[in-house]
């Protein structure tokens, strides 16, 4: 694969609208035949994650609109998202809602937070997005103890397929708490009751790396492809976007070394690259990513040159 990166389309600097810091996650929605409407996790004065949303202009590479309030925002003290939402996955259904995944945040009393998985929906194109349930779908039980975040669905063969990422355990090291978590793929029959298996799809790729997350997953010609990104290597204590393929969804081959970007020489993406979504416009395909400091600076766009 190669890539093209067609630069930074949103830069808090140069912000109008109601995000004040961070555009972490970025997850598109079309509203329109060329008009892109992309959700973001913007942080509060608390450090707390609400979803905002630019809406971009593909044919002419521009911002023609932003939220000016959060679309969707943290619930209410005591729940399992009371730090922070951040929306990871839409999924259109059959009555034209569109679901919205999203991985809630609490702060953790001896770590740094803990984190489940929860479901809204909007019948506004993302102007307002309202909790199908107050409680977690997808969060810690007997045999997973630790947390789980950022998850992907498609529907696909009648059913409703889940990767994300899953905590394996904490541990104290260099005065820092490093959270290992790998990504792991669950079933449903109806997008609300999953069934976890402990079914493994993206593993670690060695003794560096301890996490990989934020999937992003299409069918195509019968092949699952997925984009994700991981850190660390032997080389880079940061994230970067990796590519793996697979014939029934669960078992993945690693492609990393062919995905074909990386992080730029200077400016907003050359510490790292991450949260990769991808999508198809006008015959090209396309990736949304955050560059440095998991969204601080921003999201960007590339084009795919080669496959």
């Amino acid at each position: 694969m190669k890539w093209k990166k067609l630069g930074r389309i949103f830069n808090l600097e140069n912000n109008i609208g109601g995000i004040t810091c961070y555009a972490a996650l970025p997850v598109y929605l079309q509203i329109e035949e060329d008009v892109f409407r992309i959700f973001v996790t913007g942080r509060d004065n608390e450090g707390r994650g609400h979803a905002y949303y630019v809406d971009y202009n593909m044919k002419d590479k521009k911002i023609i609109n932003q939220s000016v309030k959060p679309s969707f925002s943290p619930g209410k003290r005591g729940c399992f998202d009371d730090n922070g939402a951040a929306i990871s996955s839409l999924l259109k259904e059959k009555d034209n809602t569109i679901r919205a995944y999203y991985v809630g945040i609490d702060v953790g009393a001896m770590t740094r937070y803990n984190a489940s998985i929860g479901l809204a929906e909007t019948n506004n194109n993302g102007e307002t997005f309202v909790r199908k349930y107050e409680g977690p779908i997808v969060t810690q039980d007997k045999n997973n103890p630790y947390f789980v975040a950022a998850p992907f669905v498609i529907y696909d063969e009648s059913i409703y397929k889940m990767w994300f990422p899953a905590c394996r355990g904490w541990e104290f090291r260099d005065d820092y708490w490093f959270h290992y978590y790998n990504i792991e793929y669950a079933e449903s029959t109806d997008g609300i009751n999953w069934k976890r298996n402990n079914s493994i799809a993206i593993d670690f790729q060695d003794e560096y790396e301890y996490a990989a997350g934020r999937p992003y997953v299409i069918k195509e010609n019968n092949i699952y492809k997925m984009w994700f990104c991981s850190r660390a290597s032997k080389d880079a204590p940061t994230y970067r976007i990796r590519y793996a393929e697979s014939k029934d969804g669960k078992n993945w081959t690693r492609y990393d070394n062919q995905e074909g970007l990386d992080i730029s020489e200077s400016g907003w993406d050359s510490e790292m690259i991450c949260y990769p979504n991808v999508f198809d416009y006008n015959g090209n395909r396309y990736m949304l990513y955050n560059g440095n400091r998991y969204g601080k600076t921003g999201f960007g766009l590339a084009i795919l040159e080669e496959e």
